[in-house]
Parts: structure tokens; C-alpha cells; sequence
């Protein structure tokens, strides 16, 4: 009875992630210096938010209409990383099931079968974050595998 239910074992890894803020810039340097660049302007009182799932937003991942160029020489009133933004955030299950059999006093053999990404869910790349870009506020990107599973035997000695 042990050798069939006996000898099984599960393990699990989950990870919960909040996105990272966004670091924007601009297409053209308006500050006329060297190695520099401009930041886009943020208009007061605009709401960057744009509700909605993520696969929903993709071609929208925020309100462009809250950044614009800033005036020449300037390099624009936005913060290096701004926080009222995010990338997708992380949300991954990995899953394992293993079973080992004693084959005698020294060996014992485990068969395992590991899934990574279980849920297959996706997780988006940055959005374009280039004031004056096409690809501003579009996410054209995955960061993530999709699911995979592994089967191993191992002899243990």
C-alpha cells in the first residue's frame, strides 16, 4: 500500500508583483544641449488612468492627452519615474508533483513533473513611453514564457 501511496510529494511558487513606474522622455531634444534629453510636460489636474483589463488597454495603456512637449530650451515638468502609471504587474503560479519509489537501502527514484506558468498567464511588456512616438502609450511586447512542462526522472543514490 505504501508503494502507491506513499512517496508523494507537491510543491508550489506563486509571485504576486506590482508594475513598475514609467520613465518617459521625448522624441526631440528641445533643451539644445548634448546627451541630454527633454521630458514631456505633465498637464495638471489630467487623469493618466485609463480604466479597463490589461489586454483591453494595450493600444491605450494611459491617457496621452496628459503629456505634451514642453516649450524649446526646457526640459519639461515630469518627475524621472512617474508613479501615477505602471507597467502590467506579475501574477505566476509554478507547480510540482513528484513520487519517489525506494528501490533499495541507497537508491530511490523520483519521478517529477514540473509546470511553470501553470495558469499560462501573460505578462505585458512597458508601454511606449516617448512623448511624440507612434508607439507612445502601446504595449507591442511580453516579457513572460508561456506555460511549460517538464518531466524528469532521477535516480538518487
Amino acid at each position: 500500500m505504501n508503494g502507491v501511496l506513499g512517496g508523494w510529494g507537491i510543491n508550489g511558487m506563486t509571485l504576486f508583483q506590482q508594475g513598475y513606474p514609467l520613465t518617459f522622455g521625448t522624441s526631440t531634444n528641445s533643451t539644445n544641449s548634448f546627451g541630454g534629453g527633454s521630458r514631456p510636460n505633465y498637464v495638471g489636474g489630467c487623469d493618466p488612468l485609463v480604466s479597463g483589463s490589461a489586454e483591453s488597454r494595450l493600444s491605450t495603456w494611459f491617457n496621452k492627452t496628459c503629456f505634451v512637449a514642453p516649450p524649446v530650451s526646457t526640459f519639461g515638468n515630469l518627475d524621472r519615474t512617474f508613479t501615477g502609471v505602471r507597467t502590467a504587474g506579475i501574477a505566476n503560479f509554478d507547480f510540482s508533483m513528484f513520487k519517489t519509489i525506494d528501490l533499495t537501502e541507497c537508491f530511490k527514484l523520483q519521478f517529477r513533473t514540473e509546470f511553470f506558468n501553470i495558469f499560462n498567464r501573460v505578462q505585458f511588456g512597458a508601454p511606449g513611453q516617448t512623448q511624440g512616438n507612434s508607439a507612445f502609450g502601446v504595449v507591442s511586447s511580453q516579457l513572460n514564457s508561456p506555460r511549460l512542462a517538464q518531466f524528469s526522472l532521477r535516480l538518487n543514490y
